[in-house]
């Protein structure tokens, strides 16, 4: 027998809605320093700064695109969960009514 708790299911969708709003702004605000920063914050001087930049920018550059993309991941989460939601529901329901149509026709057989 499966057992689904569907408060429990609705909790975790607004829970990934509100993870999802809080990266968005979180990845606002990572947006929003990396162009305060500028390009090249270490410096672009021969001897350190494009050393620097050449070992860093890169993983700097992935992890700011990661920070932007983690909001659409979570929203993807909250919509996958909530379509799963509501396709346990509508089972529940199509096997509520199955159940309730055969007792029906059960007693209209009875009562014969």
């Amino acid at each position: 027998m499966l057992v689904v708790d569907f408060g429990a299911l609705a909790a975790a969708v607004e829970a990934a809605r509100i993870a999802a709003g809080v990266a968005h702004r979180a990845a606002a605000d990572v947006q929003a320093a990396v162009q305060r920063s500028g390009a090249a914050p270490w410096g672009d001087d021969p001897g350190l700064g494009q050393a620097f930049g050449g070992v860093f920018a890169g993983p700097r550059g992935d992890l700011v695109q990661t920070v932007l993309e983690l909001p659409s991941v979570l929203d993807g989460l909250a919509d996958s969960l909530d379509v799963t939601r509501r396709g346990f529901v509508r089972a529940e329901d199509e096997a509520l009514d199955a159940v309730v149509g055969m007792r029906r026709s059960m007693g209209a057989e009875a009562s014969w």
